[in-house]
């Protein structure tokens, strides 16, 4: 990868915006994921929820969790390609 191309793929960072799609990173992620499985995990064993409903939260929980996953990398893989001026423009 020249200069160049490091320098625009910087700067195309730079001009994320705060909001929206962009708004935590995939760490942030990670940990809520992980917190959410554990308090679900957790109101199984209170027995405050039965083992169906434990089993359909977890796989909602990951169903957003990999949603959000691929639709971050898409969205840093359009940022890349498609400069931000016309990204917003588009239909």
């Amino acid at each position: 990868m020249s200069a160049l191309n490091r320098k625009y793929k910087v700067s195309t960072a730079q001009k994320r915006p705060s909001g929206m799609w962009f708004s935590s990173t995939g760490h942030d992620q990670k940990k809520m994921f992980n917190n959410t499985v554990k308090y679900i995990v957790k109101l199984r064993r209170d027995g405050v929820i039965d083992h169906n409903r434990c089993e359909g939260l977890v796989r909602q929980a990951t169903a957003s969790f990999v949603e959000r996953e691929v639709s971050d990398r898409l969205d840093e893989v359009f940022v890349d390609i498609i400069p931000y001026g016309r990204f917003l423009n588009l239909p």
